[in-house]
């Protein structure tokens, strides 16, 4: 679901209208209006109409509430600002709904692929579903690696040189932190849980000086440090010629790094509770492993992620799931096929697999990002086109795979790549022989466990039936919630079985 930014139904306001009307309130009295509404709605499924508060005549957009947490928190301290109301709130929801996309819609400055992938990064995250997200990181980094590779940095010991403890605790951390600001009004309140009346089983499950230890060095932040995170960023982002002041919304909010804020009453304030699973899901892993070891860390995961998505392969029921094979390039020159090779009795499947993540550019739709996306994934098309020309000319280590039957390629990413599957993106992208669909571990985790239709039926509706060009893969497969998806499930119990 993308918000609707009709021109007729309100009139586009400036940008700059609408940051100034944030910043005449105290973010003292803001904050937490904001934080009450969001801890309302926690994570919503699609299609329930979850935003929207006819009592109230207006539709809370979590993506808005963020923006304008984001910019009352980074404003300079200004004294004699004006206390706000939950009126007051709705009114600047309502200014925020007008002044989305107001560049592309008074200038006609951006273009149509600029225009769907703000709207479509900007809004997408926010309506995963939590809990798959925090088990999908656990469930990644337990994988294990290949036999013939030896891990660079990721070794035994990793998570408590980056975090202080170990991957479990952070996960738990940040589900305790999610659960209590959701039931809590958007605050964590380490007193109401400690000295309550279940304090011995929350000390137990999380000690309260190692917990807080954790939230104060990874979850939290003071408006000092959110401000001068954000102006690193932005300056950063200004540096660009494509930047115009109507991307900020769209660019870096650093709640996403720090969900949490200190100074603010009370515990601590989670201006919007769905950012805690991004924080603690593999992007954030992979954004904290980066700054650490760099492209080392990059490259350790790009090798735990390849097991992973053929552990969920091997929950296809009737399918033959096959590792990358090393093959005769000519002489005593050898290579390896694409990572895994899924034979179905009615298609056969062969899977690509890319850690790589969207940079900001791409989320802001600007050609350079798209360009840098091509170059991320591009490769993993003909490494395709190449294990399907090796099964069609019958090489002699291929076979072994049927070649009577339609020959499939699916690219697998970390983290979706909004669009890249349809118009505006994939024109930019290699064209092969091999028809070749992209999907995201979120959406194999569907695959994997869909029945009717299964995953066959999806990925060959996608690639014949003009009716769903371009569109996702979990869109086919009908189904929302991967919860019972058992690798997932399984992950989940190593750290959540302690608040059961």
């Amino acid at each position: 679901m993308i918000q609707d930014m009709d021109n007729a139904e309100f009139e586009v306001i400036p940008e700059r209208r609408y940051v100034k009307s944030v910043r005449r309130y105290a973010p003292e009295s803001l904050i937490p209006h904001i934080a009450s509404v969001s801890a309302q709605f926690g994570i919503p499924e699609i299609g329930r109409g979850w935003m929207h508060r006819p009592d109230e005549g207006i539709t809370y957009y979590p993506w808005a509430l963020a923006d304008i947490a984001s910019v009352s928190l980074t404003a300079r301290n200004a004294p004699r600002r004006h206390h706000a109301t939950p009126r007051q709130l709705r009114e600047l929801v309502s200014l925020y709904n007008a002044s989305v996309g107001a560049h592309s819609h008074t200038t006609g400055s951006a273009t149509a692929r600029e225009i769907l992938l703000l709207t479509s990064n900007l809004q997408f995250p926010y309506q995963d579903e939590a809990y798959p997200q925090f088990a999908r990181t656990k469930a990644i980094f337990d994988a294990g690696f290949p036999q013939d590779y030896r891990p660079e940095c990721i070794t035994p010991g990793w998570d408590r040189e980056l975090f202080g403890t170990d991957l479990a605790a952070y996960s738990r951390t940040a589900l305790l932190l999610y659960v209590a600001a959701s039931q809590f009004s958007g605050r964590f309140l380490p007193d109401r849980l400690y000295n309550g009346p279940e304090a011995e089983q929350f000390e137990q499950a999380a000690p309260r000086e190692e917990l807080l230890t954790l939230v104060d060095g990874h979850f939290s932040a003071d408006r000092d440090q959110l401000r001068r995170d954000h102006a690193r960023v932005l300056a950063r982002s200004k540096s660009s010629p494509n930047w115009t002041p109507d991307h900020r919304r769209y660019a870096y909010n650093p709640l996403t790094s720090h969900p949490l804020v200190r100074g603010m009453g009370p515990g601590y304030l989670c201006p919007v509770p769905a950012l805690l699973p991004r924080k603690a899901g593999p992007a954030g892993i992979y954004f904290a492993g980066l700054a650490r070891w760099r492209t080392a860390f990059t490259r350790d995961l790009g090798h735990l992620f390849q097991q992973y998505v053929g552990s969920q392969l091997a929950l296809l029921p009737t399918a033959d799931v096959l590792p990358e094979i090393d093959h005769r390039i000519r002489g005593k020159q050898r290579g390896k096929s694409a990572d895994w090779i899924v034979v179905h009795d009615d298609a056969v499947l062969i899977v690509e697999v890319k850690s790589a993540m969207p940079t900001q550019d791409y989320r802001l739709g600007w050609a350079e990002g798209v360009s840098t996306a091509q170059e991320k994934i591009g490769d993993a098309f003909e490494q395709i086109d190449r294990t399907a020309r090796f099964i069609r000319e019958r090489r002699e280590e291929f076979t072994s795979i049927p070649s009577d039957r339609p020959i499939i390629g699916l690219v697998v990413t970390l983290e979706p790549f909004h669009l890249a599957q349809g118009y505006p993106v994939r024109q930019e992208l290699p064209i092969t022989s091999t028809p070749t669909l992209i999907c995201s571990a979120d959406e194999l985790e569907l695959l994997v466990i869909a029945e009717n239709p299964s995953m066959s039926d999806i990925v060959l509706k996608a690639v014949r039936d003009p009716a769903v060009e371009g569109w996702a893969l979990k869109t086919i497969t009908g189904q929302r919630s991967p919860l019972r998806n058992q690798i997932l499930e399984a992950s989940w119990n190593t750290f959540a079985h302690a608040f059961q």
